[in-house]
């Protein structure tokens, strides 16, 4: 399956330095912020699965805040229609997603972040027995049956996980927040296992737009902040409508006992809020 076509690329940021004695550096006002440790962002490794419209603009904030290693896995091509809402320039057209995206954001970083591109698919990596160690993997992919997969591997794993997604009108999206012995993402979401094991992929070509990504993308690049250090969060599972028209919601999602992944767990059971509506995004 690896072939030399396909290979494994890294790159670097470099590290900004001041120029003179007692200018300040480039992570300087990061120290100001309550709970903010970049020692500890610099240790993380962290693993993306997608590189399209959500990974990419939650890369670039992940890079230049300084985490220590990205690793980027996503089979596909970057394709016309990608170029309004992702990370990418017209040289990049028709080559992997996850080596040009990696190789984009070499720039956007002044903290010496390493960059490694896988050009395979999370399952492809997963087959091989060649899935990179990660503190954190964050999924920014389209389809249920990869975020099973995912879910499920970092389940086994006691790895945390962040999943992304976006609604097919592009109104809405979510950001779930996944650690051993919590809530998975069925148990908020139980329709997206049906989608998965029954193999459903969103239909293509549907609604896309740059601002409900960069939405959903700051809200994921503050909760590795609270993974890692001591930034504070109260919630697992956040809602977010550009529009209004429905119900921005952040909730701590417990477990429950139906649950069809995570379900044979002992939990305690909790009922779904009366007030709450969900798209499945």
């Amino acid at each position: 399956m690896f072939s030399s076509s396909r290979s494994t690329k890294r790159y670097r940021c470099k590290t900004a330095k001041p120029r003179a004695a007692g200018v300040s550096g480039v992570t300087a006002r990061h120290s100001r912020i309550r709970g903010f440790s970049q020692a500890k962002l610099g240790r993380a490794r962290v693993l993306a699965v997608g590189a399209g419209g959500i990974i990419s603009w939650l890369a670039c904030p992940l890079v230049r805040k300084g985490v220590g290693v990205l690793h980027i896995c996503d089979g596909d091509v970057v394709e016309l229609s990608n170029l309004s809402r992702q990370m990418f320039v017209a040289s990049d057209l028709y080559k992997n997603k996850a080596q040009r995206l990696a190789r984009n954001l070499r720039r956007q970083g002044f903290c010496g972040t390493q960059l490694v591109a896988h050009p395979y698919m999370f399952e492809e990596l997963l087959a091989s027995g060649a899935v990179p160690e990660a503190d954190i993997i964050i999924v920014g992919v389209d389809d249920d049956a990869t975020r099973l997969t995912v879910m499920e591997y970092c389940r086994a794993h006691r790895i945390r996980v962040i999943l992304i997604a976006v609604s097919p009108d592009a109104d809405n999206g979510y950001v779930f927040v996944y650690e051993p012995n919590a809530a998975c993402l069925a148990c908020v979401l139980p329709d997206m296992v049906i989608s998965a094991r029954d193999g459903r992929k969103p239909c293509p070509g549907v609604p896309a737009c740059l601002d409900i990504l960069l939405t959903v993308a700051g809200f994921a690049a503050y909760v590795v902040d609270t993974l890692l250090m001591e930034r504070p969060r109260t919630w697992n599972f956040r809602r977010v409508f550009l529009s209004g028209e429905g119900q921005d919601l952040a909730w701590n999602v417990p477990r429950r006992p139906d649950c069809a992944v995570c379900g044979s767990d002992p939990c305690q059971g909790h009922e779904v809020p009366k007030n709450w509506r969900h798209k499945n995004g």
